[in-house]
């Protein structure tokens, strides 16, 4: 076959072209460390990559959710710890205004104390993250969650709604409690029911918060214990039916239906006492109740006897909503822990993709040097054979 002067320059060109293009292709591989420029290099390993990339971006997006998930759960770790502090000096106070050395004045002053912590109370509650949203407004968080009324009351305008974030492949952390279920839903008395003298008493007995014998005996029911004389009383359940009745001997225990319950003081014939199921104790208000449960110690017998009862009561509802505190932090501090481990999970994941990811796509070094000097030779070896060729024509022999 006759091969054309032209055509012979132009495939030893194209042979060089070629050489330079394969040497260009592992230096830039030996630039950027990777064996995989193009898909076309490898498609079998470029779809692998491209499936591991976006698993990494998923795991870095879950490290992202855990460090605001932390953030927020570490505020509203440290917003309880702040309310029980609160309601751990109101207890204090409470104890100490039942006590003889009190008198007005310094009354007054615990009572002046009482309403500054149902005042930082609600300032709690009303606590922003570090993005400025609200700890407890539910899923409302945008908007302040617990309102004083013209009437002093505390109204909560947010919901029940608990914000839950992704941290992990099919797993979710609570990063939120609503106002309602940390400030509104402890259970008050002392848990099972609660203990409240009437308004209309004329005499000086009280009524203590109670206590339970038998929880398996509690029928839960509204119980009215009636005086019936000064040394007489009967109780009677919501329809009316007797359910026990005795003489009444001040400081001795009135056992029913697995609890007991103690009077004392000097109640009159007429006065009733109340026994009722255990409700949602609302904290702004057992706060306002001991406050003016210490302001009615200074009033007449019977209004100070309430108060005295108020007192007892008051304690047993804080200590109530301490323990409820108290089980709120110990879920927060278990999502703490639980996101601490699968943030390590997350961690050990990565590790384990990036190492799959780095077998496809990273470059082999020591093959791609070799082969740089094997390249760099033959391209060496392909322009010195131009140099030779380019020179041969017949028309040399001519000459």
């Amino acid at each position: 076959m006759r091969i054309a002067t032209a055509q012979a320059q132009a495939q030893l060109v194209q042979a060089m072209l070629d050489k330079q293009s394969q040497l260009a292709r592992t230096q830039q591989q030996l630039a950027t460390g990777q064996r995989l420029l193009t898909p076309a290099d490898d498609p079998t390993a470029a779809v692998r990559t491209l499936a591991l990339n976006r698993a990494l971006d998923r795991l870095a997006t879950f490290g992202r959710n855990g460090d605001l998930a932390e953030s927020r759960l570490q505020a509203e770790e440290g917003a309880l710890a702040a309310l029980g502090d609160i309601l751990l000096r109101a207890r204090e106070l409470a104890l100490e205004a039942n006590t003889a050395a009190q008198d007005g004045l310094s009354r007054g002053a615990i009572a002046a104390e009482l309403r500054s912590l149902n005042d930082q109370l609600l300032q709690v509650a009303n606590q922003r993250d570090a993005n400025g949203e609200y700890l407890f407004g539910g899923d409302q968080s945008r908007q302040i969650p617990f309102v004083r009324e013209a009437g002093g009351t505390i109204r909560y305008t947010g919901d029940a709604g608990q914000r839950q974030v992704a941290i992990g492949e099919h797993r979710l952390v609570a990063v939120s409690d609503s106002g309602e279920r940390v400030l509104l839903t402890a259970r008050d008395g002392n848990g099972l029911f609660r203990t409240d003298a009437a308004a209309a008493n004329t005499g000086t007995g009280r009524i203590d918060a109670g206590s339970v014998t038998d929880r398996s005996a509690w029928v839960a029911d509204t119980y009215t214990l009636n005086m019936l004389s000064a040394d007489q009383y009967e109780i009677r359940d919501s329809g009316g039916g007797l359910v026990t009745s005795g003489v009444y001997v001040p400081d001795s225990a009135i056992s029913f239906n697995g609890v007991q319950i103690t009077l004392s003081g000097a109640p009159a014939a007429g006065d009733r006492f109340e026994v009722r199921p255990s409700g949602r104790q609302d904290m702004f208000q057992t706060l306002a109740q001991l406050t003016q449960a210490v302001a009615d110690l200074d009033a007449d017998p019977a209004t100070a006897a309430r108060g005295i009862g108020a007192l007892g009561r008051g304690i047993e509802e804080i200590d109530q909503a301490l323990g409820h505190l108290q089980t709120i932090r110990t879920e927060v501090g278990s999502r703490l822990n639980g996101l601490d481990q699968q943030r390590q999970r997350n961690a050990d994941e990565t590790l384990s993709l990036q190492s799959l990811r780095s077998q496809l796509q990273d470059l082999d070094y020591t093959e791609a040097i070799g082969r740089l000097n094997l390249q760099t030779v033959a391209l060496q070896a392909a322009q010195q054979s131009y140099l030779k060729l380019q020179g041969l024509s017949l028309f040399d022999l001519l000459r």
